[in-house]
């Protein structure tokens, strides 16, 4: 049987109404998050944060800021990026 199917009721014949069903992991494991589906959003954070960084250490080296130690915490915060990559 595949994942998703529909069935109809033989009973109303052509009144019937098109039900689609899912037999996905809805009620096996409802609770556990699998980390591989996220592995490309990861990834794309990691680019941007990366990307977000090397633009203002270089725009810091060029100015010339020395308070270049706390500026990758300060753009994780400052980003949407933080939001989906908050640990606690």
């Amino acid at each position: 049987m595949d994942r998703h199917h529909y069935e109809t009721f033989e009973k109303f014949g052509n009144e019937s109404f098109i039900i689609h069903l899912d037999n996905g992991r809805g009620f096996g494991k409802h609770s556990h998050d699998e980390v591989s589906i996220l592995v490309p959003l990861s990834q794309c954070c990691r680019l941007v944060i990366f990307f977000i960084f090397s633009i203002n250490w270089h725009v810091c080296c060029i100015i010339g800021h020395a308070d270049i130690k706390g500026l990758p915490i300060k753009l994780k915060r400052q980003t949407p990026v933080f939001i989906l990559n908050n640990e606690k």
